[in-house]
């Protein structure tokens, strides 16, 4: 056995295998890497999502969305907000979760708008011409 294979086996602390689903929030050892929160307001529902969006954290994103989603379907407003404002990375995972949600919503009649103003956010969704521009606003 190398000597890389002793200390991984003496050690066994992979950071992949500390994380945690905490149902809203995807950890890493003490580190958090996205975090959801969902409000059901009168007026809309909320989902705020801060921290990175990737493979490892786009399922807890997409769970959050489908969860307020049906909220919102329930609502006389049928509006659902994703405030992506405290995304700091925002990976292929993400921009498909993000896709689905808004053909989730034309499809049951509920207005899907996101609110980002970071680029590394906002051009991927402008680059699939998916999402008209008028569904991506600056503010909550």
């Amino acid at each position: 056995m190398s000597a890389l294979a002793d200390r991984l086996d003496q050690t066994d602390q992979y950071p992949w295998s500390q994380a945690d689903d905490l149902s809203a929030s995807k950890r890493v050892g003490a580190m958090e890497l996205l975090v959801v929160e969902s409000e059901v307001r009168p007026d809309a529902v909320l989902v705020h999502a801060s921290g990175e969006i990737d493979s490892s954290t786009a399922g807890d994103l997409r769970s959050q969305l489908e969860f307020a989603l049906q909220k919102a379907e329930s609502q006389a407003s049928r509006l659902l907000i994703v405030d992506l404002e405290g995304v700091t990375y925002f990976g292929s995972a993400g921009l498909n979760a993000i896709l689905d949600c808004h053909k989730q919503g034309l499809r049951a009649g509920t207005s899907v708008r996101l609110v980002a103003v970071n680029d590394l956010v906002v051009r991927p969704i402008e680059v699939t011409n998916q999402i008209g521009r008028a569904s991506c606003r600056e503010r909550v």
